[in-house]
């Protein structure tokens, strides 16, 4: 049979366990943050891929327009499937990148 004993923690240890815990929930939030902005630049290469093959889209785009867009979706999507960035910053840019 075990007997539990009380645990005792000292105030050193409690600010030690709060600071860890502070720590662990700030990297979720960064990690939260970066997997949003690399969701939101998928989802937009693969809308500008869609509407790219739409008659009415390209309807209205020129020739250099066209070269231009598939250039920047090509680039990006290079960039996209060879990374793994944990930097929001970068997916920030290349989404604004790409929405221009």
């Amino acid at each position: 049979m075990w007997i539990e004993l009380p645990i005792v923690i000292n105030g050193t240890e409690t600010r030690e366990i709060t600071n860890r815990l502070k720590q662990f929930r700030d990297e979720d939030e960064q990690r939260r943050a970066i997997t949003e902005i690399r969701n939101d630049l998928e989802s937009y290469l693969y809308f500008t891929k869609d509407k790219r093959t739409e008659d009415m889209f390209n309807s209205i785009l020129s020739i250099k327009e066209k070269a231009g867009l598939d250039e920047s979706v090509k680039e990006i999507q290079e960039w996209f499937d060879a990374t793994d960035s944990i930097e929001a910053y970068e997916y920030n840019e290349k989404l604004r990148k790409l929405k221009a």
